[in-house]
This record gives structure tokens, sequence and C-alpha cells, in this order.
């Protein structure tokens, strides 16, 4: 007798996360995600020249319906160029609110602590807010700072999405799996298989942040740390011995949300090295953000809200936490400004970076627009279609020309 047949997968372009990173098991099994990378990609690649995947990982406090209706345009954008997977993580407001409460009764139950509280492109001016303007924002962000609880649920189970985990009564053997570390898995046989394969990543605002740990165990040699503990529920990450070694062709980050901290301790060696392929920073301007605004409340961008707010810092100055898709941390950070120098890294302004056609190469006017602007998807295209052919400089700046009408060099750092 014939065995039943096997369904199809479900969701052929996305990987669903909820609570603590875990694969949400009413949308996606772990046998689903191996399918999927084992059958789906294949075979919509079959006959392709150049095969290539896309892994986007969207934002925080995203909707899941919100991150669905992205990743539609993105599969009419990328689809003749690279096979676009999304990590749909659950970080919509509500959602996440469940999570910590969720967390907090298992904390009660279990008595463990409570999670952790938490001249060129480089000529932007950097724009000082009126004294009156400064109180208005102020008063906010310390207000705000009593929503911290949300951002660091979040981040927590952006962490907890690439680790194994074990038991209070057995804490050396893995009983639970983070989704990015089923992601990680199944990529690596995929590319085991077809070592030709290119894989390309593009991670917005959060993204960043999920996409961090699971960068560092693909790309790096020898042994990787843990990401911070948090034992809330009595589980306990176990380390990978070691990274995979593998390598990005590319690596997109539209207004990432990490602090300077977390990029230098899982980006910024591997970009150094070479290990993520040809890498673009896309920002606003100093002068967007501050026009921008928070669900028509918080008058300046959602990176400036958490930079101010959610990031645990006592507001100075107007300049908070740094953080990576902040341009005005950007110039004040050597170590980024190194890898732009070097063309590492190629930074990517709103409305000021044109292509060679003369075109900008990004049209973003508010922090979440970036991965649905039509001029940042096909700069983004164009990216993943030449990286091959790219060669990371020793020296000078390659790729996205600078702003029209700005000197080629940088103020020294």
């Amino acid at each position: 007798m014939r065995g039943s047949p096997v369904p199809p997968v479900r969701y052929p372009h996305a990987v669903f996360l909820e609570n603590n990173g875990k694969l949400a098991p009413d949308r996606n099994s772990a046998d689903d995600v191996a399918r999927l990378f084992e059958e789906v990609v294949p075979r919509a690649l079959e006959g392709h020249a150049k095969r290539r995947l896309l892994l986007y990982v969207h934002g925080g406090l995203v909707p899941e319906a919100s991150a669905l209706e992205v990743l539609d345009k993105h599969r009419l954008a990328f689809f003749d160029d690279a096979y676009p997977i999304a990590v749909v993580w659950r970080t919509g407001l509500l959602n996440t609110l469940d999570y910590w409460v969720a967390d907090r009764k298992e904390q009660e139950g279990t008595g463990g602590p409570e999670a952790l509280a938490g001249g060129s492109q480089m000529d932007e001016p950097i724009v000082p807010l009126r004294e009156g303007e400064r109180l208005v924002v102020r008063a906010l962000e310390v207000l705000c700072t009593r929503g911290r609880f949300i951002w660091n649920e979040m981040k927590e189970n952006a962490h907890r999405a690439s680790v194994e985990w074990g038991s209070r009564d057995c804490p050396k053997v893995a009983t639970e799996k983070g989704g990015m570390l089923v992601v990680l898995d199944a990529l690596e046989s995929l590319v085991r298989k077809d070592p030709d394969l290119e894989v390309h990543l593009m991670v917005h605002s959060a993204g960043a942040i999920l996409a961090a740990p699971f960068v560092k165990l693909w790309a790096s040699e020898g042994r990787v740390p843990p990401p911070p503990e948090y034992v809330g529920l009595g589980l306990h990450p176990l380390p990978r011995q070691s990274g995979l070694g593998r390598t990005l062709h590319s690596i997109t980050f539209l207004a990432p949300a990490c602090t300077m901290d977390d990029f230098g301790v899982y980006y910024h060696d591997l970009l150094e090295a070479g290990r993520l392929g040809k890498a673009a920073l896309y920002v606003l301007s100093d002068a967007a953000e501050q026009a921008d605004d928070c669900i028509k409340v918080y008058p300046q961008s959602l990176l400036y809200l958490v930079s101010n707010a959610f990031e645990g810092v006592k507001p100075s100055k107007n300049e908070g936490k740094p953080l990576l898709g902040m341009y005005r941390h950007v110039v004040n950070t050597p170590a980024v400004r190194s890898l732009l120098d070097s063309g590492r890294v190629e930074l990517v302004i709103a409305e000021k970076t044109r292509t060679p056609r003369g075109d900008y190469a990004c049209k973003a006017v508010h922090h979440g627009d970036f991965d649905t602007d039509i001029e940042t998807l096909h700069s983004v295209r164009v990216r993943i279609r030449e990286a091959a052919s790219m060669q990371v400089p020793v020296k000078g700046r390659a790729g996205l020309p600078l702003p029209v009408g700005e000197p080629e060099t940088m103020p020294p750092s």
C-alpha cells in the first residue's frame, strides 16, 4: 500500500517564528523548514544560470499580516534574480505583550530571574533641535522608557532564536532549538549539496538584531559563544562549539536598529574579513530622521526613540545609544567609518545617493519605507545580480557613487 502523499509546504516563501524565537507551530514545523530548503528552493531555481537565495528579516513591532504584504512585494521584485524567503517573526505590539506576560508567568512558576532590562557621504548635516522642541521630545522619551519592556521582550526573542536550550534538570542536553538554528542547519545542508548557490541577506530595522547571531554562526570559524543569557524560562543556552565558516555573497542593512555594541560583536570582524560579501548600509539623513514620526505621537523616527528611550540610555544632548542605522552615529563611530573608507561597506543615504544612471538609489522618507521603496528594492536587486563579479577593494570606495555635489573624501575620524 502506498503511503499518504506528502502535503505541500504551506508557505514556500516564509519561515515563521513565535515567542522565544521558536518556530511557530501553527505555521510551520522543523520538517516544513527542511522541505522548504531541500525541495522547494532547488525546484524553483532549477534551470537558472545563476542560483541565488535571498533571506529577508523584517523589523520589529511589525504585525504578521504586514510582514506578509511586504513579502508579496519582494516576490515580485526579486523572483527573477533570487528566490526570496522571509523570516516572519511575530513582533507586533499585541504579540509582544502576550509573550511578555507568558514569560513573566513562567518565571513566577520557576522562580527564574526576569529578563535583562535593558565632504562626502559623511558630510550630511546633523540637525540640532530647538530648545522648545527638545523639551517636548525629552518628555515623550521619558514616558516611553516605561514601555522599554516591550523592546526588551522583542530583543530577548531575537537572541533566543539562534541558540539551543537545555532544561534546568538537564542543562547540557539540548531539548529546544531556536528557529534561526533550524534555518541555519537547513541552509547549510542546501549549500553543501549546491556549492554554487549564492546566499544573500537583507535585514530591516530590528531584523539586524535577529539576524546577528545567525550571521555569526554562519560565517565565523572557530568557537562561537551564545548570545546574552536570558534564563527567565528556566532554559540555558548551549554554545555551538564552532561556526560553519560559510560566506554571504551580499548583506544589505536597511536602517538597522542594532546598537553599535552589537554591531561590533556580531558583524564588524566578518565585514572586515570580507566574509559577508559586498555590504551596503541604507540610512535616512539626520534631517529626514528628525522630520519622521512614530505613529504620529513621537515627533522623530523610530530609531531616535530606540536610541534615546528603549535602549536604556539616559538621553543627553540628543545623542542616545549609538545605533548602526542612524547617520549621526555612523559618522561618529570610527569602526564603521573605517569599513566605509575601505570599501567594505557602501553607505546609501536616502534621497542623496545616486545610481550610475543618475537615479536615487533609495527614496525612503520614513523609517518604515525602506523594505517597500521601489528604488531601494531595485538597487538591492542590482547589487545581488552583480555581487559575484564585485571585488572588495583594499582602498577607496566602489559601487554606488557619492551623493551629487559632495566631495570624495570624508572628514577626519
